[in-house]
Order: C-alpha cells, then sequence, then structure tokens
C-alpha cells in the first residue's frame, strides 16, 4: 500500500469497509463515507470478495500489504 496507511490504520479502515460491505455499499460511496481514497476502497472490496463470507480482517490486510 503505498497510500501510506499504517498497518493499524488500515485494519481500521477495512473493519470499516467490511461493515458498509455487509450494508451494500458501493466502493464509491463507502470511499466517501470514510474519506479514504476510492482506489484503497476497492482494492480492499476486490480481496474482501476472495473471503467471503467469512471475513478476516486480518488476512485482508496481509493480503493487501503484499499488493
Amino acid at each position: 500500500m503505498q497510500q501510506g496507511l499504517e498497518r493499524g490504520d488500515l485494519l481500521r479502515v477495512i473493519k470499516q469497509t467490511l461493515k458498509k460491505i455487509q450494508k451494500g455499499c458501493t466502493a464509491e460511496e463507502t470511499a466517501d463515507m470514510l474519506e479514504v481514497d476510492q482506489s484503497v476502497i476497492e482494492q480492499i472490496y476486490q480481496i474482501a470478495a476472495e473471503f467471503a463470507p467469512d471475513y478476516n480482517e486480518n488476512q485482508i490486510c496481509e493480503a493487501l500489504l503484499k499488493k
């Protein structure tokens, strides 16, 4: 993640994003609500889809950091 998010911040954003995913929000809506770059949210959405329906914040975080 070149966007400068620290691991703790990234985990917080992932947790918030997962809540928005479960509520049916789009990546654009989520980025706007959380005031996070849309490209970051889109990456979280893509990776989270691989872990659905049992979302694991730590595994998603690790997958994002490897990108």
